[in-house]
């Protein structure tokens, strides 16, 4: 059943896939969702560190529908707060301990050097399982990239040797530069 209408914030566990996959949606369709860095208490119920939390007033009058239509699609039980503040001494859905997250904007880098299966399984995972956008790059082509409209480069497994020369020193430094920059 959909969540009844929460006054503080909505919260759903990572212990499946299908929690991840709606913390994606929600952050790609531009809502605002943190993550419970250490257990927290709610309406009197303990949570897990890990615990995701749509907080109402940090996200725009269309979550509550939305995320129920998503919850319901994915299969994710989701649970309405009505208070911010804990019951106890412990941290509660609006305590510094619940951190934002980013929407991830991802490059997945294939070519020489990286294992084909490997590259395969983390592209099925991202566009089959998560359901969320990425975009395939041959790691060769990071030299010539403008990095700036990602925050996250997936190299998977490989021969080292290959990929770094794949990758080469104009790569390697675009990279870095990257990296300082917050990607």
């Amino acid at each position: 059943a959909p969540p009844t209408a929460a006054r503080s914030a909505y919260l759903f566990t990572d212990e499946t896939e299908a929690g991840a996959r709606l913390a994606m949606q929600l952050l790609h369709e531009g809502f605002h969702v943190a993550v419970a860095t250490r257990p927290l208490m709610a309406d009197g119920v303990n949570y897990p560190r890990g615990t995701f939390v749509a907080r109402v007033q940090r996200n725009p009058a269309t979550l509550h529908e939305r995320l129920s239509a998503l919850a319901t699609e994915i299969g994710v039980p989701v649970v309405s707060v009505r208070s911010a503040f804990p019951d106890s001494g412990q941290a509660g859905v609006g305590s510094e301990s619940v951190t934002g997250l980013h929407a991830p904007r991802i490059l997945l880098a294939g070519g020489d050097g990286i294992d084909q299966t490997a590259f395969g399984a983390i592209w099925y995972y991202l566009e089959r399982e998560v359901d969320y956008p990425m975009v395939p790059i041959n790691l060769a082509s990071v030299s010539r990239m403008n990095l700036t409209d990602y925050n996250v480069l997936i190299i998977p497994s490989g021969s080292p040797s290959r990929l770094w020369r794949e990758l080469g020193e104009g790569g390697a430094e675009r990279l870095k530069a990257w990296v300082r920059a917050g990607g």
